[in-house]
């Protein structure tokens, strides 16, 4: 069974120093949609060589319709021929997602990438961790190794936040975020259900992978592997990616995604040129801590006169004011900000 992968829009681009470009994506999590290549290896659990199960979001409700179906809790994990693929040693899978996972300054815990696999915890008791090597890769074919963690590790899948029955039969009503990192430094021996789902804090747990430790700034592939003489068989689930919020827009004042009268207006109120120490969301658009002509510059060359709805991809892109003759839209603009300007002279 391959559950459908969650994600939307479009991606936009970050350049960095050197002339390297990055796509950034700009949607609300995604995950893996592609078998690369697998190789069940030796010694994994009999029947589990669906590579696809390991395809799509996690598994939130294992094994419905039977009697042994429930829904997933670190003490239930997903253990349905369908819902995991198991890698025995000598054995790999390696996966294609279906947006870059970045490494992003805004990502909780440094966490840019989750792998959800059926690692499971005992009632008051320790957990049951089955290795596998990590490794990410720009390209598919150059692959870095994540080191220190293990692929089906302790951060067990929680399905449902409002569940208090370790092995509930039943679905609970609040799902949890499968694109939400919950802090690594947890410690989850011992604990309860309803301490685990405080503790996890609406995420729905997995093995949280930072790229930098890779020496990545992003990734498009994942391999998972099984050395030899592990004595291990991890099984994996899914790999979801952290979303990354999209990158500003130039002249976007109030950062509502679009360049308008609204921004406009915030620039215009906090025109004192001789005045520094002002921040984004006073005007200040060039990050030199003064609201003035150059900020009025850089608004006026991406306003789209009456839009009030997110319009990145028509934006040009400004960041620095102008020099060339204004456009019709950008003239009607200055116009505008003519009249708190002079008003603001006379007194």
């Amino acid at each position: 069974m391959m559950r459908p992968a969650r994600f939307a829009a479009a991606s936009s681009t970050l350049i960095l120093a050197g002339s390297l470009t990055l796509a950034v994506p700009t949607w609300a999590g995604s995950t893996a949609v592609e078998v690369v290549s697998f190789a069940p290896g030796v010694g994994g659990a009999l029947g589990f060589d669906n590579p696809a199960a390991a395809l799509g979001e996690p598994t939130r409700f294992t094994s419905p319709g039977t009697f042994f179906g429930g829904a997933v809790t670190p003490f239930q994990p997903a253990f349905s021929t369908g819902e995991i693929v198991s890698i025995g040693e000598s054995g790999q899978i390696t996966l294609r997602l279906a947006e870059p996972a970045v490494d992003a300054p805004e990502h909780a815990f440094g966490i840019d990438l989750l792998v959800f696999g059926n690692a499971f915890l005992t009632l008051g008791g320790s957990g049951f961790p089955e290795g596998g090597v990590i490794e990410l890769s720009v390209d598919g074919i150059t692959f870095f190794v994540v080191p220190g963690v293990d692929a089906d590790g302790m951060f067990p899948t929680l399905g449902y936040a409002d569940l208090t029955e370790p092995f509930a039969t039943t679905p609970g009503s609040v799902e949890t975020d499968f694109f939400k990192a919950a802090d690594p430094s947890l410690n989850l021996a011992s604990m309860s259900l309803e301490q685990i789902s405080l503790a996890y804090d609406g995420s729905g747990g997995g093995v949280g992978i930072d790229l930098a430790a890779a020496g990545l700034a992003q990734a498009s592939y994942i391999r998972i592997s099984n050395p030899i003489g592990s004595g291990l068989s991890p099984e994996i689930d899914a790999v979801t990616v952290i979303p990354t919020l999209p990158p500003p827009v130039p002249g976007d004042v109030n950062a509502d995604g679009t360049v308008n009268a609204i921004d406009l207006g915030f620039l215009a109120s906090n025109f004192v040129p001789e005045q520094g120490g002002k921040s984004h969301a006073q005007g200040d658009l060039n990050a030199d801590g003064f609201v003035d002509v150059a900020d009025f510059g850089i608004l006026a060359f991406n306003f789209i006169p009456g839009s009030n709805t997110p319009a990145t991809s028509s934006l040009k892109n400004v960041t620095t004011a102008p020099s060339a003759v204004p456009e019709p839209a950008t003239a009607w603009v200055m116009c505008i900000a003519g009249a708190p300007l002079l008003t603001r002279r006379r007194r």
